[in-house]
């Protein structure tokens, strides 16, 4: 550790920040030789940024400086809301649009404009997370005069609500096509049909595959096309192994479970089940729905780089017994899966296939 660069280790940190507010983080405070006080500064600095604006795309004339917004909000990762940084501590910049396209009637008379917010947005074009969050899609065709130029590019992690009009086709497909998206959310509202338009299947595996891409979260509630048709065609190409995909560690957010048939014919090994923490003092069972997990690891057959890993949760309460009930019985019973295709090399690859590993959560 001492031949460590210290901007290794504050570059480092602010990766890990990123990811799902790394839960290792209060380990990595720990260590000794003055790495724990440059992690802690890290943390401590680093500052996360939201802002809610009315709409993303404006019909011409636009005049910025006449159409506010309530000032954006900075928050620090251990603290409370904070003042506004300096750009080089956020990690993460988080933009929500209320509407794709806005009609034009804007209630603040006062605030801080949209000139102001694009201000804001070109200064965080290094900013490691730039999140966009839209709610609402017109049915008529998109106007597409940018809030700003280069938007499809802009942002890496987009999180749509899911509407069947033109408008959410094409505005999805700009940014699968501008090849930058490293996380995807396709909120379901229970809008989402059954049955899943061709265009969006084929929208969604073009996106998986590309190589900068991570994450894909589709919680469905009225469809199992993503635990069955989707899963099945991914672990179908993962097991083809290079040739079909990528040699980078990938993620699937689905409602339910894949069918626990094919995976039984694949050969999974079950790694048996464990609890979130349970519920603190002061909260009630409402305020916390506890889940049982029970994960499933499947190394690839020819690739030792490779190892599929399919995380099942069920809802429960203190005196449901998930230990003792079937395999069969917990994927029926499943709400929500996580699945990793995992991509390791060297020594990493081989440590994570070790048998006393499978007991333990893959990073």
């Amino acid at each position: 550790m001492d031949d460590v660069p210290s901007a290794f280790v504050v570059s480092l940190m602010e990766n890990l920040l990123t990811i799902e507010r790394c839960p290792g983080l209060k380990h990595v405070v720990k260590l000794g030789r003055g790495y724990g006080t440059i992690a802690r500064e890290v943390c401590k600095a680093a500052t996360t940024c939201d802002a809610v604006i009315p709409g993303i795309l404006f019909e011409a004339p636009f005049n910025g400086d006449r159409v506010f917004v309530k000032a954006p909000t900075f928050k620090g990762l251990l603290e409370h809301t904070r003042r506004p940084p300096s750009v080089k501590t956020l990690v993460e910049l988080s933009l929500t649009a209320e509407y794709l396209a806005p009609e034009g009637n804007y209630s603040l008379t006062k605030g801080t404009s949209m000139r102001e917010i694009r201000r804001l947005i070109r200064q965080c074009r290094h900013v490691r997370v730039r999140e966009l969050v839209v709610k609402r899609f017109p049915s008529s065709p998109l106007p597409w005069g940018a809030f700003f130029p280069g938007l499809t590019t802009f942002f890496n992690r987009v999180v749509l609500h899911y509407h069947e009009t033109d408008s959410f086709q094409e505005f999805l497909l700009a940014f699968v096509e501008g090849e930058k998206l490293e996380m995807l959310w396709l909120r379901d509202d229970y809008r989402f049909p059954r049955s899943v338009p061709r265009w969006l299947q084929e929208t969604i595996l073009n996106v998986f595959f590309q190589p900068q891409f991570q994450h894909l979260k589709l919680p469905f509630y009225g469809s199992c096309w993503a635990s069955s048709v989707l899963f099945n065609s991914l672990l179908r190409h993962w097991l083809m192994g290079a040739e079909t995909f990528p040699e980078t560690t990938k993620v699937l957010d689905i409602c339910g479970a894949p069918p626990i048939a094919h995976l039984r014919g694949c050969r999974v090994e079950s790694t048996g089940a464990r609890f979130l923490p349970p519920i603190l003092p002061g909260e009630t069972y409402q305020d916390y729905v506890p889940c049982a997990r029970r994960r499933f690891l499947l190394p690839h057959p020819e690739s030792v780089e490779r190892m599929l890993e399919v995380t099942v949760s069920i809802r429960t309460n203190p005196t449901f017994r998930t230990m003792t009930i079937s395999d069969e019985a917990f994927f029926e019973k499943a709400c929500f899966s996580k699945i990793k295709f995992h991509f390791k090399r060297g020594d990493n690859a081989i440590y994570w296939r070790a048998p006393h590993r499978h007991h333990t959560d893959l990073a």
